[in-house]
């Protein structure tokens, strides 16, 4: 608390409910305006209180500056500017477009969780085993957002990707084995992607296979081009992409009619069928085919489009906050 008897007290006063007018007769302590006012925010002589901030519980705290008192209004306060700042449909509207805002990296890297050698593995699984191993899916999949997340928040927090970190950390012999070993595993799962997409374009449209793999390497270069009207762009194609897959397994899901007690069952108990050798064979291929070894060294570059060089730790530990329920979202759609 302030000392100074023309400032502190009777602001103190006025906090705590109290009667001021006998301790202060000056026009620079004159009483705060009615806080449910539209002209709270101002003091006679004394020029603005700070804005309010939000906190939980849906009130507001505001410490001044003269005495620090804190104190503690509901949850609408409106200022002079007419600006309503705290009710909790603008705390989720923001929220929302906050989300928004961060959505694309999730979403460009969750294409490679729904690629054609994800599609056939999971489909031969089902076709021989039936519901039995859907629990390899679930913890597949929460296999695979700890590791996108992780690399999110390396590309947030250092500002670095994950091979540029790795040259900083590792010898050099170290990192030619480590590309190496990520160029072949990028290599292996992109030819399934590409022979997926030629498949695709001979069983929907009739084309023959070379032409369709002709068009396919023609399509994959023309979006990766895209990039240089920036990385929006393509997120924005990407995620159009994925919205119409995932409308199409929608519809799937809805004319296969599943066994939703059967689907929750083996989603939540863990079973190898018989024969064994061949379920635990299905399992490790659902295993490969869902955590893409490529996207974990590409999410942490994607990521730094939205980082700014001088970031706040606030800012940054808001940007991770987005990004894994992104993560979480196209995770679960992938």
């Amino acid at each position: 608390m302030s000392n100074n008897p023309s400032t502190g007290a009777p602001l103190q006063n006025h906090l705590e409910g109290g009667n001021h007018s006998a301790s202060c007769s000056s026009s620079a302590c004159a009483p705060l305006a009615d806080p449910t006012g539209p002209s709270y925010g101002t003091m006679a002589g004394a020029g603005r209180v700070p804005r309010p901030v939000p906190i939980h519980g849906g009130e507001i705290e505001r410490r001044t500056s003269s005495s620090g008192v804190l104190a503690k209004l509901s949850t609408l306060i409106t200022v002079d500017d007419g600006e309503d700042i705290i009710t909790p449909a603008v705390v989720t509207k923001r929220y929302f477009a906050s989300l928004v805002r961060h959505a694309g990296p999730a979403f460009v890297v969750s294409v490679a969780y729904i690629d054609p050698g994800n599609f056939a593995t999971n489909i031969g699984a089902g076709s021989i085993f039936s519901y039995h191993l859907l629990w390899v899916i679930l913890w597949c999949n929460v296999v695979a957002i700890f590791l996108q997340s992780l690399s999110a928040k390396l590309g947030i927090a250092t500002g670095n990707n994950l091979p540029q970190m790795c040259a900083q950390r590792f010898s050099y012999p170290t990192n030619c084995l480590l590309w190496a070993v990520a160029s072949a595993a990028a290599m292996a799962t992109d030819l399934a992607e590409f022979l997926g997409a030629v498949l695709g374009f001979y069983l929907l449209f009739g084309i023959p296979m070379i032409t369709a793999a002709v068009l396919t390497g023609v399509l994959t270069f023309g979006l990766v081009a895209l990039k240089v009207q920036g990385q929006r762009v393509v997120e924005a194609i990407v995620g159009i992409l994925v919205g119409i897959v995932t409308v199409s397994y929608l519809l799937e899901l809805w004319l296969a009619r599943p066994d939703w007690g059967q689907v929750a069952l083996h989603t939540a108990v863990p079973m190898l069928p018989q024969p064994r050798a061949a379920s635990a064979k299905l399992a490790v291929g659902m295993l490969g085919a869902t955590v893409m070894p490529h996207v974990i060294f590409l999410h942490s570059e994607l990521v730094q489009h939205r980082r700014g060089p001088f970031d706040s730790s606030h800012t940054l530990r808001h940007h991770y906050r987005m990004e894994k329920a992104n993560i979480m979202v196209a995770m679960n759609v992938a």
